[in-house]
């Protein structure tokens, strides 16, 4: 809240409607999150256009505190609550043409002068909230900041209070976030959509499941890859593939360094889930690549970029290492997961025909690469010291019973 609460917002506006035709006008306005005269037109990311509560009503911080209690209550002898995540992204514009939030501005008991303080506002109030059942806060980044403009730390009441730092799209010259909420006192998560979103694709590959707003693709060896101790190192591709360098994203960022590591609180990585149906298309997006952001979140590698010196990352010594960790995933990792029905995904390996012999290789070496030369009817184990010679194949990758997607070689 206050964007993505569209449940929220309904039930609240049926809970209104049943208590008004029973004549109980009073008790329908208590927990109303919707102002019924609001014709601000928005659109959030997920083509809603009615997803964002109303921050103006002192009904939305009664629907809050009540849901905070419940919560609260409903952990408290099995293991009780520290955090209460409010999460703050996205609100799309909302409010604007609100007759309660004029109304509510036009007030100056609030000191508040336009709807972009609003955001602000809301924060405030639901750190008191928290704050008040002795709760700690996060939020996403978007949530604790506004044009860039981090909210003051010491107008919140918590003790502590966390941003998860996902917008970092290179071109876009926000990657200084996180580094911005860390040096204004913030606790940080690292959550960068470019490395460490896992709803993106495998591969640039129109087969292949998964969006491509921040990067065209996160494959396992760039979550490996992620450095974070130099968010600025791990400039590479713009949306659209075009090479971006680290000075490049330095040059647009207001926040050059990160004055305050001991903010920094870890990473996290995300699946969002709109478009996926099943756990085994859940599982294939999370696995392997979830098992490369826990090698970054509890090993600092010889080869990382760091924020105190200018040296270049060892590309050398990156590639050893990602083969070690490509190696005992592919012969240790995936097994045990095979053993426990986890649908992980299976890399397409890739190929090519040369002077009639197929040649393939996997991004997993140790993975068994199979080839078919009958569409499939049959396969066969390839082997790259005796290539067979083919004019045209299938080609994909095994381990145990699961196999990767197809590709075609000509």
């Amino acid at each position: 809240m206050p964007g993505h609460a569209h449940a929220a917002i309904k039930a609240m506006e049926a809970r209104y409607n049943h208590l008004v035709s029973k004549g109980k006008l009073s008790e329908a306005s208590e927990y109303l999150l919707s102002d019924p005269n609001d014709q601000t037109e928005y659109l959030s990311v997920q083509m809603f256009t009615d997803n964002a509560i109303n921050v103006c009503m002192e009904s939305t911080y009664n629907f809050v505190d009540t849901v905070v209690s419940s919560l609260v209550k409903l952990h408290q002898n099995i293991q009780p609550l520290s955090t209460f995540h409010f999460g703050g992204d996205e609100i799309a514009g909302a409010w604007k043409d609100s007759p309660i939030c004029k109304a509510f501005i036009a007030d100056n008991n609030h000191g508040i002068s336009t709807v972009d303080e609003l955001s602000q506002y809301f924060v405030e109030r639901i750190s008191s909230i928290t704050a008040s059942h002795n709760l700690n806060l996060s939020g996403w980044e978007d949530g604790l900041m506004h044009n860039n403009i981090v909210y003051p730390r010491g107008q919140l009441a918590n003790s502590s209070v966390a941003g998860n730092a996902w917008q970092n799209i290179w071109e876009w010259g926000v990657a200084d976030r996180a580094y911005n909420l860390a040096n204004n006192g913030y606790g940080v998560i690292y959550n960068q959509a470019t490395h460490l979103y896992f709803d993106h694709p495998y591969e640039p590959d129109p087969q292949e499941r998964g969006y491509y707003w921040a990067p065209r693709f996160t494959d396992t060896r760039k979550s490996f890859g992620f450095m974070p101790e130099d968010l600025y190192a791990n400039a590479d591709f713009t949306r659209a593939g075009a090479p971006i360098t680290k000075e490049e994203v330095l040059n647009a960022a207001t926040v050059k360094t990160l004055e305050h590591p001991e903010n920094v609180l870890g990473l996290q990585g995300s699946v969002w889930t709109e478009t996926i149906r099943t756990e085994e298309q859940f599982e294939g997006m999370t696995f392997p690549r979830v098992i490369a952001l826990a090698e970054r979140a509890w090993h600092s590698a010889e080869w990382e970029a760091r924020d105190a010196s200018d040296e270049l990352v060892d590309e050398i010594k990156r590639n050893a290492d990602y083969n070690n960790f490509a190696n005992i995933v592919a012969q240790k990792i995936m097994p045990k997961l095979e053993d426990q029905g986890i649908a992980f995904n299976l890399p397409v390996p890739g190929g090519i025909i040369e002077a009639g012999l197929l040649q393939a290789n996997s991004p997993f070496p140790g993975l068994m690469i199979e080839y078919s030369i009958d569409n499939g009817n049959t396969w066969h184990v390839y082997n790259e010291t005796s290539s067979p010679q083919v004019a045209q194949a299938l080609i994909r990758t095994r381990s145990g019973s699961r196999y990767s997607r197809v590709a075609s070689v000509q």
